[in-house]
């Protein structure tokens, strides 16, 4: 099924080519016989029969029976159409069929390319535009004229040397045949009798030209009081008013109104729509702006927090650090320059060891005191940096103008 319009189009655009060969001047597409285009079929064929030299006969068909081609009526147009496919059948010898002619389609296209392939093969303008592909010339116009006034005597010469071949045995046999004088005299009796029955007709046509005109004034006359009288009756049925009008015409101006509610109430309902819509954005946009701000805020007010405790934690740490120097130093001081003794500064019942517990009791619980003290300002500080920058929401609204 779908070689078929493949091949319809390949037939189409070989026979636009071939026109546009042969000179036709219109610009046509590839899709002009996709549908039913008969006016353009009515051109391109009697440009085509225009290309042959016409005789008087056809000529005077073509010019006087329509003279005004574009609007003929169907029949007189089944006739033009058949009337120049029997010409291009006697100028091509090719038969071509009327009736797929009128049908402009593809079927017209079938039997216009035999037409156009003839007057390619008697031009050879495929040979000469393949020889003569970049030659250019100033009188294009007069050269095809002239090409298709040789095609038009090539034809000529053909057609006369093709009927010379059984006209030259008829003349052999006639001039061989003895001369019968009896049937030369019975035939020029013949045709003078038939000469004058046409004559007698002629003759009673001519007589009854009035009866005619007489005929056909009263017909014509009838058929003139029909139409006064149908156009008459026509504007009586116009001025006539229906009993329905009025509340016809009453309710089409309500409708008419309802339209224009209708359709003012919608647009205002789009237009508010599209300003809610846009309101929400730009309200979404504005608070975005603001929690990035808040966020900025958050982020230098948590930075400076660290820090503050960063070096709160190195001050405390520093300070505790010279409170152990101190203390060492006064206690390596103290044993330097205590007084020697001979015997026991203790009292009775008191020995030397039960003195160095109470020493040793004090230094450690001194030196646990700075240990707890320092890992609870560690595990603090831990802490606060594993927390993570807390959400700081400013004061007041003003925000300062540094971070927009």
């Amino acid at each position: 099924m779908s070689v078929e319009p493949k091949s319809n189009l390949q037939s189409s655009q070989g026979f636009l080519q071939d026109l546009k060969k042969l000179g036709y001047q219109r610009n046509l597409s590839e899709e002009s016989y996709c549908n039913f285009n008969q006016p353009l079929t009515q051109d391109i064929l009697l440009w085509l029969a225009s290309q042959f030299p016409r005789d008087d006969k056809f000529d005077f068909i073509v010019k006087n029976t329509y003279k005004d081609i574009e609007n003929i009526q169907e029949t007189e147009k089944i006739e033009l159409f058949g009337t120049t496919c029997r010409f291009l059948s006697e100028q091509t010898k090719e038969k071509i069929d009327p009736v797929g002619v009128f049908k402009a389609d593809i079927s017209a296209v079938r039997e216009l390319s035999k037409v156009t392939r003839y007057l390619l093969k008697s031009m050879d303008i495929s040979t000469l535009q393949e020889e003569h592909a970049d030659f250019h010339f100033d009188g294009a116009a007069e050269m095809r004229s002239l090409i298709t006034d040789i095609t038009g005597k090539s034809v000529e010469i053909f057609t006369l040397l093709d009927s010379e071949r059984d006209l030259q045995e008829e003349c052999l046999k006639a001039l061989n045949r003895p001369l019968n004088v009896q049937l030369v005299e019975n035939l020029i009796k013949t045709e003078i009798e038939t000469a004058k029955e046409e004559m007698e007709t002629v003759e009673n046509e001519r007589n009854n030209v009035s009866e005619t005109e007489k005929i056909l004034d009263a017909s014509i006359e009838r058929k003139t009081s029909e139409l006064q009288r149908i156009q008459q009756r026509l504007a009586a049925v116009r001025k006539i008013r229906p009993a329905y009008m009025d509340d016809l015409e009453r309710i089409e101006a309500e409708l008419r109104e309802c339209q224009e509610q209708y359709v003012s109430k919608f647009r205002s309902l789009l237009f508010f729509k599209n300003q809610m819509e846009e309101r929400e954005r730009n309200e979404k946009e504005i608070m975005n702006e603001r929690l990035n701000i808040a966020r900025r805020l958050a982020d230098r007010f948590n930075e400076q927090e660290y820090l503050e405790l960063a070096d709160k934690f190195d001050n405390e740490e520093k300070a505790e650090r010279d409170e152990n120097l101190e203390s060492e130093k006064f206690s390596n001081g103290r044993n330097s320059k205590a007084p020697y003794t001979i015997g026991s500064m203790t009292g009775e019942g008191i020995n030397d060891s039960d003195s160095l517990d109470v020493d040793s009791d004090l230094s450690i619980d001194e030196n646990d005191l700075s240990s707890d003290d320092t890992s609870d300002m560690a595990s603090e500080l831990e802490r606060q940096i594993k927390k993570g920058p807390p959400s700081i929401r400013p004061k007041s609204g003003k925000l300062p103008e540094d971070d927009f």
